[in-house]
């Protein structure tokens, strides 16, 4: 299991590079979301369930902890990528209210 810090900054770097895709490829990054979305909740919710706190803190499982710190990772990355996408779109969608508004005005 890496340090407090190095597992901080690899959550940062799913997040940035997440919101870097969803920034530069909205429509992919949309499409992607769903999958990543249920694989990582279903593997949440299965290592969850086998997993107690006891068991969380012992280093006995240290294979469950990696797989606990990828998902987290694919999670971050979900976030990041779903906030990067909605940028564009939020912008589109308020140019076209703006021309909407401009359209009524000139009637």
């Amino acid at each position: 299991m890496p340090s407090k810090w190095a597992r901080r900054g690899l959550l940062l770097f799913a997040a940035i590079v997440g919101l870097l895709l969803g920034l530069l490829c909205p429509a992919l990054t949309q499409g992607l979301l769903s999958p990543i979305g249920i694989v990582a909740g279903l593997g949440y919710f299965l290592l969850s369930r086998t997993m107690t706190q006891e068991d969380a803190e012992s280093k006995s499982n240290e294979r469950f902890n990696r797989w606990f710190l990828l998902i987290q990772i694919l999670l971050y990355f979900i976030i990041g990528s779903a906030i990067g996408s909605m940028i564009p779109y939020l912008s589109a969608l308020r140019e076209q209210q703006q021309s909407l508004l401009f359209i009524r005005i000139l009637k």
